[in-house]
């Protein structure tokens, strides 16, 4: 019996000792494994194909159960939203449990540093690999079980524009993933730098849906909603609220017109195969707290008028709706008055620079009666506190033709002898400058 006893403890021992050993051989084994290029190749095949890409993983480095990689380059295909990706200072922390359903489970990746560029869409773009020569992974069964991702800093690029700086962290979320992003700057052409407070995303391919984002000017904010289908289009809600108008503005404006923006628009884009499209706005705008000043006109104004308040333009409402695509620009419900003293309303298009618009012109009658003859021969309708009349424009956007100004040299002309037409042209002229600026 005590043989017997014996005999079975050095069995259990022999076993023990057995299954660590295997263990250890198993582990080092694996370890080995994912220190190899047959690895490296293998991960760099399954995160490639993901990514509708071509792309290689730099060597991997095993320490414990983290892996290590000074980086991964990525060239897009025909099928991938980005032409090229880099990712720097590559950190994933391996959890072995996974080998049991023979699954590559990383619990935690970090990059240090991300740069994008996305993919170009212009009608004939710079040939890139077709989806059809995507790397295919020979996984034998095995999958890829990225459970969290970090990227501390990133950098996304496109024709005119750039996301530079920001933050944001990845996790799976119902077979897509949810994105949560912070920091950093948003810079494109045209427009003034904006800072990211923060930007909640999901996405699920092949679209990137946009639940919640705010952006900041020095004064107010832009909220950006909607969805980004990189296969078909992008369809996005911005609102405005109390953006500084005066970065928007032409050079030779900035100095003369300020204010706050509010308004909500719609931006839609074709992508994908049907991207030749074009871009296409539109929505309703407003301006609050504007002012014209610096203006030579207005000193001319106010020495005709007799009017000081012209030397400084406050604007007590700028409203307008607007859709614009590639090929026209329409205005409407166009709203520009300085209260007591002048009104306009109409409606405009702009097609291949050329300009169309009717307008009412409404002018206090205080100020009409520097203007000789013109309360009874060209502002004869009163409404709402002025006196009004018709405006047409035509022409170049830069230098547009208006049918107001001869109307008011020939009515000054009949009740003003002594006043010479050159004199009473440029007067009415500097009239007209005021009004359509």
């Amino acid at each position: 019996m005590q043989n017997f006893r014996r005999t079975t403890g050095w069995i259990a021992l022999g076993a023990f000792s057995f299954i660590v050993l295997s263990i250890v051989l198993l582990r080092l084994g694996f370890s080995a494994y994912l220190n190899s290029s047959t690895f490296r190749k293998k991960i760099s095949d399954m995160t490639a194909h993901a990514l509708k890409a071509n792309g290689d993983f730099q060597a991997l480095h095993l320490a414990g159960s983290t892996i290590y990689s000074d980086g991964f380059l990525a060239q897009g295909t025909d099928a991938a939203f980005f032409s090229k990706l880099c990712a720097d200072q590559l950190r994933a922390d391996f959890n072995w449990r996974g080998l049991l359903r023979r699954a590559w489970q990383i619990d935690d990746f970090e990059v240090q540093r991300l740069e994008v560029n996305f993919a170009e869409r212009q009608p004939a773009p710079q040939p890139r690999e077709p989806r059809d020569k995507i790397t295919k992974p020979s996984s034998g069964g095995w999958t890829l079980d990225l459970r969290k991702a970090n990227v501390r800093e990133s950098r996304w690029t496109w024709d005119g524009g750039a996301i530079d700086g920001t933050a944001f962290t990845l996790t799976p979320f119902d077979n897509a993933w949810r994105i949560d992003a912070q920091g950093g700057t948003l810079a494109q052409a045209g427009w003034p730098a904006l800072r990211i407070e923060s930007a909640r995303l999901r996405y699920q391919s092949p679209s990137l849906f946009i639940s919640d984002s705010t952006l900041h000017d020095s004064r107010g904010t832009i909220t950006v909603s909607g969805e980004v289908n990189f296969d078909h289009g992008l369809d996005l809600q911005v609102v405005l609220n109390g953006i500084d108008v005066m970065p928007l503005l032409a050079n030779d404006w900035r100095a003369r017109l300020t204010g706050k923006l509010f308004g909500d628009t719609k931006v839609r884009a074709p992508l994908g195969e049907n991207s030749s499209g074009g871009i296409s706005i539109e929505g309703s705008l407003r301006l609050a707290d504007a002012q014209l000043t610096a203006l030579p006109v207005l000193d001319q104004i106010a020495l005709f008028t007799r009017t000081e308040t012209f030397r400084r333009l406050p604007l007590t409402k700028v409203a307008l709706d607007f859709s614009r695509d590639s090929a026209k620009c329409t205005v409407r419900n166009v709203v520009v008055e300085s209260e007591g003293l002048i009104r306009v309303e109409g409606k405009f298009t702009i097609v291949n620079g050329q300009l169309d618009g009717a307008f009412q012109v409404g002018v206090s009658p205080t100020t009409l009666q520097w203007l000789p003859g013109s309360q009874s021969r060209v502002f004869t309708a009163s409404h709402d506190g002025y006196l009004w009349t018709p405006m047409r424009m035509s022409g170049p956007v830069e230098h547009p033709n208006e049918d107001l100004t001869e109307r008011l040299v020939v009515a000054a002309a009949g009740d003003v002898i002594e006043h010479s037409e050159g004199t009473i042209r440029k007067a009415a002229k500097d009239v007209l400058d005021l009004l359509l600026h």
